[in-house]
């Protein structure tokens, strides 16, 4: 994973996330490509938070966007972006590590 600096990426608001996303449900790969990018690296932190294993952060990123990219014409606009993606790797995570400890996590 590579370091983002998010204060580069300050002036870029909601408006303009969702923007993205109307234009990514229209076919607009590059669109797609601009949301990866911005919030690849802050999903992965956010995931190291909530687990220790990588392969498990990694794989639940990739699958959140396989699903996006793949399914992309059936999605509704979100209200928030950050949202939609964060709330979508908690939920694969929590999936994927110990019964036990999904019992302490709070949604």
């Amino acid at each position: 994973m590579t370091k983002t600096n998010f204060k580069n990426n300050s002036y870029k608001d909601r408006a303009y996330w969702i923007s993205k996303w109307s234009g990514f449900n229209a076919g607009d790969r590059i669109a797609f490509q601009e949301i990866y990018s911005e919030y690849i690296d802050r999903l992965y932190v956010f995931g190291t938070k909530l687990t220790n294993d990588e392969e498990l952060i990694k794989d639940s990123i990739q699958d959140i966007f396989i699903v996006l990219y793949n399914y992309n014409v059936d999605m509704r606009k979100p209200e928030s972006i950050d949202y939609y993606l964060f709330k979508s790797l908690k939920r694969l995570i929590l999936k994927g590590v110990d019964p036990v400890l999904r019992r302490f996590a709070k949604n």
